[in-house]
């Protein structure tokens, strides 16, 4: 279950305290695009474009680390734009089995909310044990919806640390497979959303699942299949309530935020990465 709750981030921690004062680019070993990469577990390829590095799963993980966060065991790599910006995509895996997708028309918004709003609050305390700080709600940015012909599902939540000025967003969409589910989220800041929602559509465009992997060669009768819908997903739930998750302290990874030099912002993420000035080579 720890991977769900990584996958559904907003934000990413930069607690550079616990990190090197100067990073390179170059410590987390990008592939530079154009290039078509498999992303392992004999899944899918992606498809990365020329403006754009890919970090596989084991430098994702370092890169995670690097950053404070602790690794979900569940990452398939992360994609960074070559060019100076303030956003990154994490690409994570979740076998839950074959997601039913009933509920794609009849989200409850306003409820699902509600849900994360009463989890996020309760396991703020455990949040703080681990060294993270609290978090709080603000809404949505982007309301949950579905795109039933690609199977993918779609939402944007806003947060912000505790003490923090500005809220940082997590775009995120699910695409599902047969066996279970990839998820890609964008991280990025309130003020930088739109134009960084742009990417994702050509992004998620370049994953190819497997043939034998695809959700519409699901076998009914020997394929597992989730014991969950689509709302669980967004809530975070991967079939566990959100009160019972909080109290087991899983939803002190929930959120996650970005911290540089104590102050909450995505802004520095590039100079962070690049060893504060230094180019990176491809």
């Amino acid at each position: 279950m720890r991977g769900w709750l990584s996958t559904f981030t907003l934000g990413l921690v930069l607690l550079l305290s616990s990190a090197a004062s100067a990073t390179d680019l170059a410590d987390f070993h990008p592939v530079a695009g154009p290039t078509t990469v498999d992303l392992g577990r004999d899944l899918a390829s992606l498809n990365v474009g020329a403006d754009y590095y890919f970090v596989d799963a084991a430098n994702t993980k370092k890169l995670m680390q690097a950053l404070g966060n602790p690794p979900s065991d569940s990452e398939l790599g992360t994609i960074i734009p070559k060019k100076a910006a303030e956003w990154f995509v994490v690409l994570e895996y979740e076998e839950t089995g074959y997601v039913k997708d009933e509920q794609g028309s009849s989200l409850d918004a306003a409820a699902l909310l509600e849900s994360i709003r009463k989890g996020t609050e309760r396991s703020n305390a455990q949040r703080k044990l681990m060294g993270h700080p609290a978090m709080h709600l603000v809404g949505w940015v982007e309301q949950p919806h579905y795109d039933a012909v690609n199977k993918r599902l779609v939402w944007a939540l806003s947060g912000r640390a505790e003490d923090a000025e500005e809220e940082v967003v997590n775009f995120n969409t699910r695409v599902l497979g047969r066996h279970g589910l990839i998820s890609v989220v964008l991280v990025t800041d309130r003020g930088r959303f739109e134009r960084d929602r742009a990417v994702v559509p050509d992004l998620i465009g370049g994953i190819s699942f497997k043939p034998g992997k695809r959700y519409e060669e699901f076998v009914r009768g020997t394929d597992k299949v989730a014991e969950y819908g689509l709302a669980a997903l967004v809530a975070g739930g991967a079939g566990v309530a959100v009160v019972k998750a909080a109290q087991m302290g899983l939803l002190a990874r929930f959120w996650k935020v970005f911290v540089i030099g104590g102050i909450t912002a995505i802004g520095g993420f590039w100079r962070w990465l690049t060893g504060r000035g230094k180019t990176a080579t491809a």
